[in-house]
């Protein structure tokens, strides 16, 4: 892991340091690709905590206009939160077109055909969301004729120390800790987490 350059954080939020790591690292994944994300137009699919740390991260370094899409308004509602510039709930909007740059958090293969459409042609694709294990039908027609580049994202590398400096930096990733337990309430704490209609994001125990 790299060395930290004076970078700080509270012991409440590097607790996010882990995920915010892994949305640093697909951005990561994207630049080598495209360059820097500062002053790109990007699409993120899927806004659980990955999705919605990855808005944030990717406005912290500079990126121009982000759409968020997700089946959950409550999700949308953290990726606003997080600095999404547009909400797309698919029961009832439409996925935007030509988009540069385009992320799956959401690992369902069912999105891939429509995110690939999104994408401009020549454009890429950064597979964040883990897909199933098991054979799964994907349309990936329109990854060869409009030369769409779909890369893979998987977990981080020394980001996590990336992420610890962006915090301390001034990303704010408080809109995403959205519950504490003592940790004598662990059971209500995963019972929290595992209900999204509480709200939840991420879902802290404290140990004292």
């Amino acid at each position: 892991m790299k060395e930290l350059s004076g970078a700080s954080a509270t012991t409440r939020t590097a607790a996010a340091a882990e995920p915010l790591g892994v949305a640093i690292h697909g951005i990561r994944r994207a630049e080598s690709v495209t360059g820097p994300i500062a002053g790109q137009t990007i699409l993120v699919n899927g806004c659980g905590p990955i999705g919605a740390f990855l808005i944030g991260a990717a406005k912290h370094f500079g990126a121009a206009e982000v759409y968020a899409c997700d089946l959950a308004d409550l999700s949308l509602g953290h990726a606003r939160d997080m600095g999404a510039d547009h909400l797309i709930n698919p029961t009832r909007d439409e996925l935007p077109h030509d988009i540069p740059l385009v992320f799956d958090c959401s690992g369902a293969p069912a999105a891939i055909d429509g995110l690939l459409r999104a994408t401009r042609r020549g454009g890429t694709l950064v597979q964040v969301g883990n897909l199933p294990g098991q054979p799964a039908p994907i349309g990936l027609g329109q990854l060869v004729t409009r030369e769409i580049t779909y890369i893979g994202s998987y977990r981080f590398i020394d980001e996590v120390t990336d992420a610890l400096e962006a915090m301390a930096s001034g990303l704010d990733v408080e809109p995403l800790l959205t519950h504490e337990f003592p940790i004598d309430e662990a059971p209500a704490a995963f019972a929290t987490a595992a209900d999204r209609s509480t709200g939840s994001s991420k879902v802290l125990l404290k140990l004292s």
